[in-house]
């Protein structure tokens, strides 16, 4: 046990954890994490927490336990993934599954994405369970499959055919946020609220076809392209939204300064343009949370290299800010692009409606003040989305705090990307910050 986990007085070493966590090649796809839950499953029964599976598909499960409390307080739900993107096959320092520690970080795909975050949960469960107070409210933990391609064998199987599970739960600790928001020299501690919404829009255009001999104007190919241009040079309008009000609120009265001027302008009806324009490099951290993006990801519809086609179509990569729709971004494109398209929504995940619930920042907020000085907590909105998604059509209110001190080197840009790592000496005092927030929680 390392000298940061025997201070802490827990019976696990969430550093090792982790590094166990990063060794299961969970890739997705496939997938196939019933080894690493089988794994966590055996660590949190030897601390004397129920735990059980459930499954749609036998080689990727999904791991619940629940922590007795004293019934004074609603149940929380703690929960996270254990599947990672791919790793690819260059780009690396150190192999992304040897869990290898370098110059003060530990190396490793889902190091931040999130296998770190399932670290500080179980450990922080483990030290809650081997603690002399149970909990004011039982503590319900999910571990699952899948959260990196659609979640469908696992947090949206469990919210279709077991709802029951997270009866009397309000809120909900999990991913993306909680990690140190460098904005120059300035630091935050972000917290989730909301996230957008994907879809899969796709475009197809029409022209004159032929043989590629001929000399034609007007082909598909040629509207394609335009279509293609516009949408490298030109943004859909910025919207603000009531989520995003309270994040420019909250982060201006937080920063002050020019850049919280900035944000307050914004907040109150200037344009965004002008003054993100203005705030520089910092002002890029807020775009993804003032309008909503349709980025080209695929295209398709060719016929053989000596026919020029008459129909081909691109596939848009759509992200739909709180209190939209992929059928509003749809009218955005017929305004913003010059040439005839016709439009098609050929996938949606759910979105999370409504005004966020706000109840438990200041909670967090207390938490965090002793695990971080000096970096205030903020809500946030997430460019991406999360399994919160599911959990909020049952009415759970998901705040991302899973908390890792991140130095201005090492950010949630590395995410996805090779690299990625966590420091060391972040991850037990991430497990203290986590547990403490629990044990204040009353609902």
């Amino acid at each position: 046990m390392s000298e940061a986990a025997s201070a802490a007085g827990g019976g696990v070493d969430a550093v090792e954890l982790l590094r166990d966590l990063l060794r299961f090649d969970t890739s997705n796809p496939p997938g196939a994490e019933r080894a690493c839950l089988e794994f966590l499953q055996a660590r949190l029964e030897r601390a004397g927490i129920s735990t059980w599976m459930l499954s749609v598909d036998p080689e990727r499960p999904n791991l619940l336990g629940r922590i007795r409390g004293r019934g004074e307080a609603p149940p929380l739900l703690l929960y996270g993934h254990v599947d990672v993107v791919p790793a690819g096959s260059g780009g690396w320092e150190h192999p992304p599954f040897a869990a290898e520690i370098a110059n003060g970080a530990l190396w490793g795909r889902g190091a931040l994405d999130m296998k770190g975050g399932v670290a500080l949960i179980v450990a922080a469960a483990i030290r809650l369970a081997e603690g002399s107070e149970p909990p004011a409210g039982d503590v319900l933990l999910a571990l699952t499959s899948d959260e990196e391609a659609g979640s469908h064998p696992g947090m949206r199987f469990l919210v279709e055919e077991h709802p029951q599970e997270w009866d009397g739960v309000r809120h909900a600790l999990s991913e993306l946020g909680g990690m140190t928001l460098w904005l120059g020299e300035r630091k935050l501690t972000p917290v989730q609220i909301a996230e957008k919404q994907r879809c899969v829009i796709r475009a197809t255009v029409e022209g004159r076809g032929g043989h590629a001999a001929a000399a034609l104007s007007g082909t598909a190919a040629g509207a394609l392209g335009q279509l293609l241009a516009t949408l490298d040079s030109r943004s859909l309008p910025y919207r603000l939204t009531p989520v995003a009000t309270v994040v420019l609120e909250a982060v201006a009265e937080a920063l002050g300064g020019e850049l919280g001027e900035g944000l307050r302008r914004i907040a109150g009806g200037a344009d965004p343009a002008v003054e993100l324009a203005a705030l520089g490099e910092a002002g890029a951290v807020f775009e993804p949370l003032l309008r909503d993006t349709a980025v080209p990801t695929a295209a398709g519809g060719w016929v053989a290299t000596n026919v020029v086609p008459t129909e081909l179509y691109v596939d848009l990569d759509v992200r739909i800010l709180p209190g939209g729709s992929p059928e509003g971004v749809i009218a955005q494109l017929e305004q913003l692009v010059p040439v005839s398209a016709r439009y098609e929504v050929r996938h949606r995940e759910p979105a999370i409606e409504g005004d966020a619930d706000l109840s438990l920042l200041p909670l967090l907020s207390a938490a965090a003040a002793a695990h971080e000085p000096g970096a205030p907590v903020v809500p946030w909105m997430l460019s991406g989305y999360t399994d919160a998604r599911y959990l909020s059509r049952l009415g759970i209110q998901t705040y991302g705090f899973l908390p890792l001190r991140l130095p201005p080197t090492i950010t949630t840009g590395l995410m996805h990307a090779p690299n990625e790592r966590v420091p060391v000496d972040s991850i037990e005092p991430g497990v203290d910050c986590l547990l403490g927030a629990v044990r204040a929680y009353r609902g």
